[in-house]
């Protein structure tokens, strides 16, 4: 039986278990070291069944190049997570190029389908001492993220990470 493909695009030192690593960065534990503004990516077409993209879309030029390669390389019906910086904190650090909000797929919705959208306060946190605090704004944050990020996302000085997961439409 053929093993699935599964992708990590900027898996740096964290790359998960099961999962082929790409990352643009060499001292990174990727598999396979890409830009990712370069395409083609080096995969097949419709050959991953799975991809995982971890904060590195905000370093991006071209959103639009990058959801395409992810929609060439992926089957049908594959899962995709985007997991990035909300707009609303992701200017925190120079690095960052373009910022993104919960409606970043509204004009892929051809190619990708929107299976749940997630918040996350400070994804670093789970340690201090205002844990209990990130667990309460997390929990009515995800009660209506499209709520949340219209109405409240700056009351607590933005959102360190939203999580997308997406099913793709071929």
């Amino acid at each position: 039986m053929e093993k699935e493909l599964k992708i990590d695009f900027g898996c740096g030192i964290d790359k998960r278990p099961g999962f082929t690593g790409v990352d643009i960065d060499p001292n990174s534990h990727a598999d396979i070291i890409h830009d990712l503004e370069k395409v083609p990516y080096p995969f097949e077409e419709s050959s991953v069944s799975e991809i995982n993209s971890d904060h590195n879309i905000e370093h991006l030029d071209d959103l639009g190049r990058f959801f395409n390669e992810i929609h060439r390389i992926a089957k049908p019906g594959a899962l995709f997570t985007l997991n990035f910086p909300h707009y609303s904190r992701g200017w925190f650090s120079a690095q960052h190029k373009k910022c993104y909000g919960i409606r970043i797929f509204n004009d892929y919705k051809d190619k990708f389908e929107v299976q749940s959208i997630k918040f996350n306060y400070k994804h670093h946190t789970y340690r201090s001492w205002y844990f209990p605090f990130v667990l309460v704004v997390n929990f009515f944050a995800n009660l209506s993220p499209a709520f949340c990020e219209r109405f409240w996302c700056y009351w607590f000085g933005g959102f360190d990470c939203v999580i997308i997961k997406v099913k793709i439409k071929k």
